[in-house]
């Protein structure tokens, strides 16, 4: 794991087997650029005058919205001659929020969007790159400059379009009208939202959890289950906030 600030290169392989594999990882711009590096399994990279990601609507030119760096970390195995790259698109920005604001790059944003939906009428449910393209030139054409998951985790396609567009996305997971709040629930849910952190979690355009959809919160056992669910959730992120969509009555939540 890899977080993009200053370097640590405490330490340098990793074990296979009984072979040392060496760890290299660099930061690319988009100019193909080498603006950061590291040795090691884990560590940071400090990055000299980064160009933050930002969402559309908070620059003046679509170009500077949404920038994306490519870090590349590779693998070498000296015995056997192999290596192995992969590469991930990440780009740096900070979030956080206060309890009347939320703040991307220490700058005030507020959410205007959609609980959108991943099917489109002509063509049903599914993965089409030309109406999601469309789609989302929609969003940008209407002023919107965000939306919620409704109701799961996206195809990776459409998640690599919010990050190069600079759309913000609140994550959630597939617990639509849940009830009962037993322990089987807990468990299945629990794993899915481990299951998003770890596919999500170094996207720029995530800057929210929600754990679930119109819940039956009304209901006394709700108020265990979700301490557990948020305080489960923080425990796999702290860096971004949490939240629930509620549709009961709120005298009664």
């Amino acid at each position: 794991s890899y977080a993009v600030r200053a370097i640590d290169e405490t330490v340098n392989t990793v074990r296979s087997n009984t072979r040392a594999i060496d760890v290299t990882v660099e930061l690319h711009d988009q100019d193909g650029n080498v603006v950061g590096s590291a040795v090691g399994s884990s560590g940071e990279i400090a990055v000299p005058n980064a160009k933050l990601w930002w969402p559309y609507t908070m620059v003046q030119n679509d170009r500077d919205a949404g920038y994306l760096y490519k870090l590349v970390a590779t693998s070498y195995d000296s015995g056997s001659n192999e290596r192995d790259v992969y590469r991930l698109n990440v780009g740096i920005r900070t979030i956080s929020w206060t309890d009347r604001q939320f703040l991307i790059n220490n700058k005030p944003f507020y959410f205007r969007g959609f609980g959108r939906h991943e099917d489109f009428n002509v063509r049903g449910k599914g993965i089409d790159n030309v109406m999601l393209v469309k789609d989302h030139n929609l969003i940008k054409w209407v002023g919107a400059n965000s939306y919620r998951t409704s109701h799961y985790p996206y195809a990776e396609e459409i998640m690599d379009l919010t990050d190069r567009l600079g759309i913000v996305i609140i994550d959630e997971v597939p617990a639509v009208s849940i009830n009962g709040f037993g322990a089987g629930l807990l468990a299945n849910h629990k794993q899915q939202l481990k299951e998003l952190i770890q596919r999500d979690k170094n996207r720029p355009s995530v800057v929210m959890w929600s754990v679930s959809n119109e819940p039956r919160s009304d209901r006394p056992e709700s108020e265990p289950y979700f301490k557990e669910i948020f305080a489960w959730t923080r425990s796999l992120d702290s860096t971004r906030p949490v939240t629930c969509v509620v549709a009961v009555d709120f005298s009664l939540d």
